[in-house]
């Protein structure tokens, strides 16, 4: 069965999608997925996979696109009789009509090493402290069911939880999503009101960790889609990074340098939200202004030059680890050293173990609170 649709642009056909599985949810109880997603250019098709409905017959499901990513026709292929579908035809036509968006509440506790989270109120969250002293987090969203709202939230939370990692100089994730219609009735607590500018520590006040007044005005903008997306995105490796070695021992060498990868990548997409002037070569047109100078050029304008070759020595590490799978270690300490000479390393020895980067998240983190400062709203 094919339906036409004719829509203009992604927005709408991805509203009309949500909308659509949410109709099959409440008018057949159920919208089940074996999702096997794949696009065949020259037909100009989007393969879904099989949708369960509870019909007798799965439902093979496509869309046909002239602009990709944007509808112009569906198609239905199952084992049907023609009342049905005459039912499947009616609702795909009508589905933005039969359900309507709603507000909900989605909220999640916090799995962290810190204190607590001091009470913040935004105009689209609420973050703070439970009756059994963990942290919770609320994001409000406009959906057509709760599972629309939690598709919807997961990757609102996740991206809040990524700008709390870099806000608090630790990891910070996501449990499970729990929906409700209302936010939890909680007062605002005072900003942190510490020095800004700290760089190896936590902002703990009173035994809880405090955002300050321009890091929840951050939250808010990005839960409105105005932060650069370049600067959540290097939040979210910051946050994989400290996730990584939250366990960390120094048997676990691989998983080291994997952090140290997500760090200097963090650095990478930060650097990124800087507007540069970009010349080319005019013998090859290769730009001239490398990633690697952009990210020197951000740590010079927060740290030391002293630091900026710190950190340029990670930047190093890391290409011969990603492109010539050279390990920082020997990853073989299991208790006892056994020193082994290396001509090629720095110190003339070979290295055990790699030591946990510490100083590299402390660095990393304060970039970013500085980057926040500055500015990461869009344009």
């Amino acid at each position: 069965m094919e339906i036409q649709l004719n829509h203009s642009s992604n927005q709408e056909s991805n509203f009309y999608l949500r909308a659509l599985w949410a109709t099959f949810r409440k008018t057949h109880g159920k919208c089940a997925w074996q999702f096997m997603p794949f696009k065949h250019g020259q037909s100009k098709t989007v393969h879904f996979g099989f949708m369960d409905i509870n019909l007798g017959s799965v439902i093979e499901f496509s869309i046909q696109y002239e602009v990709k990513g944007v509808i112009k026709s569906l198609h239905l292929e199952g084992n049907f009789s023609k009342s049905e579908l005459d039912s499947l035809h009616g609702l795909c036509l009508s589905a933005d009509s039969i359900v309507s968006e709603s507000c909900f509440i989605i909220s999640t506790v916090l799995e962290s090493q810190l204190p607590p989270f001091a009470s913040s109120i935004g105009d689209e969250y609420r973050l703070f402290q439970n009756q059994l002293g963990e942290s919770v987090l609320e994001v409000q969203v406009f959906a057509f069911d709760p599972d629309d709202a939690i598709h919807l939230a997961a990757s609102k939370i996740q991206q809040v939880c990524d700008l709390l990692s870099v806000f608090t100089n630790s990891y910070v994730k996501m449990t499970k999503l729990i929906c409700s219609n209302s936010f939890t009735d909680i007062n605002q607590s005072s900003d942190f009101s510490g020095d800004l500018d700290w760089i190896d520590d936590h902002p703990i006040e009173n035994g809880l960790i405090t955002l300050a007044n321009y890091q929840k005005l951050i939250i808010n903008q990005m839960l409105q889609g105005n932060i650069k997306s370049q600067f959540v995105s290097g939040a979210a490796h910051f946050n994989n990074a400290a996730y990584l070695l939250r366990d960390y021992s120094l048997s676990k060498g691989a998983i080291t340098d994997t952090a140290i990868v997500l760090y200097v990548s963090a650095l990478e997409a930060c650097a990124m939200t800087k507007e540069v002037t970009k010349d080319s070569c005019s013998s090859c047109g290769q730009v001239k202004y490398s990633i690697r100078r952009r990210v020197l050029d951000l740590v010079g304008e927060f740290l030391p030059k002293h630091l900026v070759k710190f950190i340029d020595g990670y930047y190093a590490s890391r290409s011969k680890f990603l492109h010539e799978g050279i390990h920082s270690s020997t990853n073989n300490y299991f208790g006892k050293s056994i020193p082994q000479l290396s001509p090629n390393s720095d110190s003339g020895c070979h290295m055990p173990a790699t030591i946990m980067p510490i100083n590299l998240r402390d660095y990393v983190s304060y970039i970013f609170r500085g980057t926040a400062i500055n500015g990461v709203l869009k344009s």
